[in-house]
């Protein structure tokens, strides 16, 4: 019986690390979404959770196995309590008491994996300084479901950094479970644009382009096309031997940047063009310098691309849609499209609760239907003060000092903090229960072990000298 419970076990585990896994989790998602059943997705999300307890499955497809918990928000409503409810928390019940067996069972292991892990300590300060931040909070409700979805953050990290191993195997899968993922949720949202696209036509409706899935908005949408598409460019240049991979990563580009071309919102395109461009450069530098790989080779993967690119580009312009996105855009101007008044409220707020600040979430208290003041310095002296800010400044350092190395998966992962630095100006990505596990769960399997170059040059140094 046990040897048969092992080969069972092998075989999950086995499982679990395929693409298969993945596409079920994203067909499960989309199946819960055109079907409007909420309770496919909930208790898919609860049998999953379950089984990779129960099996000893690590959770390096935590990005679509969220996802398939967070493309339910729109669909149909079940009620509280019912049957389905009562099925799921027994599962999550179980599953709790699982993970407590298998932390004890491993502790030494996972200890290991957790020792002297800096950005985990950032992470877990982040919410000390959200607890805290409580004592103010005008709206305990509010602050409640913000501290509820920080924890969905802060597993993101923490149960892929003790369960994954940091191999460049689990690093690729991660990269690939993020791309296709963000491809599920193109076709939602491609769905909702050919739906508005089509009673335009048909009813004599304005083209609306921003769009809304439930449980993310146009701008949060825009930074997981644009999170994938840096990480297509990093998942083309590391699979040479594989055309179909490849092609694959340009596809996904081309469907990244269609999509974005409508939906993205200003700070989404600046983002989107600023990180894009240093992603090319990193990408020609890696295989001019490092790799010494023929670069014209590629071209054979790209043209197709830059011609069906342009083809959308004058189908747009033909019909008029170009010039109405431009005219979106440029209507922006430089000002701060009243982010100017969530700002001052910011203010206000910290000026009252300095240290502590008003609250997580409170946004919403003073402005309905806003969950953040838009900018990431001022979203933390707002909700959690001086104090709040300290320990996200904390999270950025030990982020990007991790980045410095000298490993085309580092770099990458530097440009994707960059990317969130730049957003995080114009609208709060971060500490997004939709957006952060995505980079969290990216460096929770990063390089630890690397030399950066100064060492590199330093070591050098010393070799010549000895020479």
């Amino acid at each position: 019986m046990k040897e048969k419970w092992e080969c069972v076990k092998k075989k999950m585990q086995y499982f679990t690390k395929t693409i298969y896994f993945i596409l079920l989790l994203n067909g499960l998602t989309i199946l819960s979404y055109f079907l409007n059943m909420s309770a496919i997705g909930y208790l898919s999300f609860s049998i999953v959770v379950l089984l990779l307890f129960l099996f000893d499955c690590d959770f390096r497809a935590f990005i679509p196995l969220m996802f398939l918990w967070f493309g339910c928000f729109q669909t149909q409503s079940w009620q509280v309590p019912s049957i389905e409810f009562i099925i799921m928390i027994i599962f999550y019940s179980i599953a709790l008491i699982l993970f407590i067996y298998r932390f004890i069972r491993n502790h030494k292991l996972y200890i290991s994996r957790i020792k002297k892990d800096y950005i985990l300590l950032s992470i877990i300060l982040i919410f000390i300084s959200m607890l805290l931040s409580l004592i103010n909070s005008p709206d305990l409700g509010l602050s409640g479901l913000g501290l509820s979805h920080y924890f969905m953050i802060f597993c993101s990290y923490f149960l892929v950094r003790i369960t994954v191993d940091n191999k460049e195997e689990a690093r690729d899968y991660i990269v690939k479970s993020i791309i296709i993922t963000a491809l599920m949720i193109s076709i939602q949202a491609g769905y909702m644009i050919l739906k508005r696209f089509i009673e335009s036509i048909e009813y004599g409706n304005e083209f609306r382009v921003a769009i809304s899935l439930g449980w993310i908005n146009s701008n949060q949408y825009a930074a997981i096309l644009n999170i994938a598409s840096i990480l297509s460019i990093y998942y083309f240049s590391t699979h040479r031997e594989s055309i179909l991979k490849r092609i694959f990563s340009m596809v996904s580009i081309l469907v990244f940047f269609s999509i974005n071309l409508v939906v993205a919102s200003r700070g989404g395109w600046t983002s989107y063009v600023t990180t894009m461009v240093i992603g090319i450069i990193v990408y020609f530098v890696y295989n001019l310098k490092v790799k010494k790989q023929n670069i014209l080779k590629d071209f054979l993967y790209i043209a197709p691309l830059i011609l069906f690119g342009a083809g959308i580009m004058i189908y747009l312009g033909i019909n008029g849609y170009l010039s109405d996105i431009v005219s979106r855009m440029t209507s922006y101007g430089f000002s701060w499209n009243a982010r100017d008044v969530l700002f001052e409220k910011a203010i206000e707020r910290f000026k009252i609760h300095p240290i502590l600040g008003d609250g997580v979430y409170t946004t919403n208290y003073y402005f309905p239907k806003l969950w953040n003041y838009h900018n990431y310095i001022f979203q933390m002296l707002g909700t959690c003060g001086s104090l709040g800010l300290i320990f996200f400044m904390f999270y950025l350092y030990t982020s990007i000092r991790r980045s410095m190395h000298f490993k085309f998966y580092s770099v990458f992962n530097l440009i994707i903090i960059l990317y969130f630095l730049i957003h995080g100006f114009f609208d709060t990505i971060y500490f997004h229960h939709a957006i952060m596990p995505i980079i969290l769960v990216l460096q929770a399997v990063e390089h630890e072990n690397n030399i950066n170059l100064f060492e590199i040059q330093y070591s050098n140094i010393l070799i010549r000298r000895e020479a």
